[in-house]
């Protein structure tokens, strides 16, 4: 066989066989895409400080922690008590407190750290829908009034019968309602806000329109009362939510006015307690600071996918999820680099310089990833003429421009610690070597084909880092090549044909336009 005719028929094995691999799993119908997508995971600890001023002070702490339902699993619990003694108490219809409490003569350090899987709800519900008669006992007492929830006051029940006065079935009624609410404007506080106040000031945050939707059902019939949890998202936070749950047919369905989510809970959506309770509760008369540490996880669902499959490194031999990730979509990372080098024409400092940085910025974020390679790179650079004046030899100076990168990284990290940020403390993790490398490529292109030359192959830099970390963004891309690995044949084939590309770059168009004309 030729080696023109070896190659050509490599080519077809490489995207042929893959592709005929990938239909027979298709076909088997136990694939969706919602099954490659990561649940929503997230480490969260509830960080308590309590301190009396006084020795030997009676000290107590209470605060709704989470508990598995069909919207969230949650695992992992442990609590650190300090000099207090830590329980759990069923509070019943509201959910699980704990409490801590004892005699400390110090200030306290309370925790509850746990992991926490999520899934969305989205409820249908039917357009014939009879406002309920006939309620069970237990759902009952959520159509009387509460302090907070006024559904016997006149202006409430004036609004709330004038919004239902043509609405016959239970939908139509609380889609009315919900969307008057819905369209207040919305402020944000941290004060509470009873039903009341909401409607006669027409506007307020989460909590004054989760009691205002509750207060309008329950005045024209319909059961409805608030429920307390969490937004999970990547930050140090205070800030706790409120929405509403109505009864509906025979089940509670979720309702956010504020954030506009009708008849469906967000997976990262955490459900703390049910009913008007406060969240958090402690002795009177001491210096009382709480927050809340969320960080985002990664967590696929196992997948028995069969033989053909990757999905036994990730829950048999427990290989971390992020660890994971980056092994299996460098490779698609490395072929965005060739395709932009040998097609495009885009010229980079280093040949996978881009896709590991991008890498880094996947773990630290881009914002502060980006500002740490450019300081880095300038700082170093600055380097390089004193170092090249003197005449210092490679390696030597090398050394030089590492122990300069440390530093600024070291820098970096004691800002992050002392202002407590995550990302940027993290940044110390990213590649010292290839900056430091990136660094001494840089400097040596402004000696030898001038600063303007050398600030080029920067932004082609930048810009093809930033291809390089799209790819690794979207979650379902581990699923993907976790359940159809033989993509990478095809990811062999196309660097195949990119070897034998003999083509003008496309840069080169524009380049020798007029020879081309």
């Amino acid at each position: 066989m030729t080696p023109n005719k070896s190659y050509q028929v490599t080519i077809l094995l490489l995207f042929v066989g893959p592709l005929l691999l990938i239909g027979w799993k298709l076909s088997s119908g136990y694939l969706t895409y919602e099954k490659l997508i990561p649940e929503t995971a997230y480490k969260v600890e509830f960080n308590f400080s309590v301190d009396s001023f006084q020795t030997n002070k009676n000290l107590i702490v209470k605060s709704f922690l989470p508990e598995s339902n069909l919207h969230q699993r949650i695992y992992q619990e442990t609590a650190s008590t300090g000099q207090l003694g830590f329980e759990n108490v069923k509070i019943a219809g509201a959910g699980k407190k704990g409490r801590w409490a004892g005699i400390a003569s110090t200030k306290q350090q309370l925790k509850y750290s746990f992991h926490y899987h999520g899934k969305a709800l989205r409820f249908q519900l039917d357009d014939d829908l009879p406002i309920p008669t006939v309620l069970p006992p237990e759902v009952e007492p959520y159509l009387q009034p509460e302090e907070y929830i006024q559904s016997d006051d006149v202006r409430v029940q004036e609004v709330a019968k004038g919004i239902a006065a043509d609405k016959k079935d239970t939908r139509s009624v609380v889609g009315a309602l919900y969307k008057f609410v819905r369209l207040m404007p919305s402020v944000k506080s941290s004060e509470l806000t009873d039903a009341l106040t909401a409607l006669k000031k027409h506007e307020a945050s989460c909590n004054g329109k989760s009691r205002l939707l509750a207060a309008l059902c329950r005045v024209v019939g319909i059961p409805a009362r608030v429920v307390g949890g969490v937004i999970l998202e990547n930050s140090h936070k205070r800030t706790s939510h409120l929405w509403t749950e109505i009864w509906m047919g025979d089940q509670w369905v979720p309702f956010d006015a504020l954030n506009g989510h009708f008849a469906y809970l967000p997976a990262h959506y955490m459900q703390l307690y049910t009913g008007d309770h406060f969240l958090i509760s402690h002795t009177p008369d001491v210096q009382f600071e709480y927050f809340f540490d969320i960080e985002k996880e990664k967590y696929f669902a196992p997948q028995a996918a069969g033989l053909f499959t990757l999905w036994n490194l990730l829950f048999q031999n427990n290989v971390p999820a992020n660890l994971l990730k980056v092994i299996l979509l460098l490779p698609l990372c490395a072929l965005v680099v060739g395709i932009f080098k040998n097609v495009v024409g885009i010229k980079t400092i280093g040949v996978f310089l881009p896709a590991i940085i991008a890498v880094s910025l996947e773990s630290i974020g881009p914002a502060f990833g980006l500002l740490a390679f450019f300081l880095v790179v300038a700082v170093i650079s600055l380097l390089h003429f004193p170092l090249e004046k003197w005449g210092i030899l490679y390696t030597p100076k090398l050394i030089l421009m590492l122990t300069g990168v440390v530093v600024c990284l070291l820098l970096f990290t004691k800002f992050g610690i002392a202002f407590s940020n995550k990302a940027l403390s993290a940044i110390i993790f990213f590649p010292i070597i290839v900056l430091t490398i990136a660094a001494e490529k840089f400097a040596r292109t402004i000696v030898e084909e001038g600063f303007a030359d050398a600030l080029k192959l920067q932004a082609q830099t930048l810009l093809l880092t930033i291809l390089c970390y799209l790819v690794f963004v979207p979650d379902f891309l581990v699923g993907y090549f976790l359940t159809f690995p033989e993509t990478y044949a095809m990811i062999a084939g196309l660097l195949l044909l990119l070897g034998r590309w003999i083509g003008l770059r496309m840069t080169e168009y524009f380049r020798f336009k007029a020879l081309v004309q």
